[in-house]
């Protein structure tokens, strides 16, 4: 877990510091970031057992570099002496636009594979953390987007356009199938979650467990406003906290292009912009602020 987080932005800083960065009264615990991610890896990865330092390893690695963050209830309370159960648990953002890559001739690309595969690993982070902290009924992870508009604006795709229009298509049908492949892959070790006793599924035989899907529906475009400031301002998954509808173009056109891979419905505009941040250079937190 070597390596550090860079801020861009004075706003991700302030974000961190207020919401999501450990304090016990006086005391910081969470000097820089890159505690706070490994805290929270640690303690999520504790639902992986004899791999947890395997699992905690990735998720930090995906953390740092802002490709996917969890629950913001997970990322405030996990590892911490605050129990994260009374709050919404189960859902991991993957960050579109933290894997468009600058080509040597300096035109950009998107790096599908990397994105399908952090895809997967968002599904387990929220199965993770479900199976540790969710309370009542249980409720049903959800892997979401953020960063969809900017990732556009980077690969200097007009919204309205065909070739956007197909980009995100594109994005959803990858979420899709790397939550597909988690979603196996979690069911052959743990059994469908609708088996409440998790060690009665996992005493199921090996055969009866291959090709069960872990859950029914996991994918779901919603607002991470919290997160998407975090994440050095990145656009929402959505645009329901500024009032873009999308109903309104290019909103339906995008919005009825990505709902097939997508299965909750989709009611808002996922390529909405979060307003930029006005600072654009590195910085850092001071570690006794």
């Amino acid at each position: 877990m070597q390596g550090s987080t860079t801020f861009v932005s004075r706003a991700a800083v302030d974000v961190w510091d207020a919401q999501f960065r450990w304090r016990e009264g006086r005391r910081i615990r969470d000097r820089v970031v890159d505690d706070t991610w490994r805290r929270v890896a640690t303690a999520v990865a504790a639902a992986e057992g004899a791999a947890a330092d395997v699992w905690a390893t990735r998720f930090v690695a995906a953390f740092r570099a802002w490709r996917l963050l969890p629950d913001p209830a997970v990322l405030r309370f996990a590892g911490t002496h605050m129990h994260p159960a009374k709050q919404a648990v189960g859902t991991a953002t993957v960050n579109v636009l933290a894997f468009v890559r600058r080509r040597p001739d300096g035109t950009r690309s998107f790096d599908a594979a990397g994105f399908r595969a952090t895809a997967s690993l968002a599904l387990r982070l929220a199965d993770d953390a479900t199976l540790l902290w969710a309370t009542r009924a249980r409720p049903e992870p959800r892997v979401g987007l953020m960063g969809l508009g900017e990732a556009l604006d980077a690969l200097g795709l007009a919204c309205a356009g065909d070739a956007a229009v197909g980009f995100c298509s594109d994005v959803a049908e990858l979420l899709a199938l790397g939550c597909l492949r988690s979603n196996l892959q979690l069911g052959m070790e743990r059994g469908p979650a609708a088996i409440r006793n998790a060690q009665a599924a996992l005493c199921r035989p090996a055969h009866a467990r291959r090709g069960t899907l872990r859950h029914a529906i996991v994918t779901r475009l919603q607002p991470q406003p919290d997160l998407a400031l975090l994440a050095n301002g990145v656009a929402l998954p959505c645009g329901a906290a500024s009032g873009v509808a999308c109903g309104a173009d290019p909103g339906a056109r995008v919005c009825g292009a990505m709902q097939p891979w997508i299965d909750d419905p989709i009611a808002c505009d996922p390529t909405y912009r979060h307003p930029a941040p006005t600072e654009t250079s590195p910085c850092r937190p001071s570690s006794d602020r």
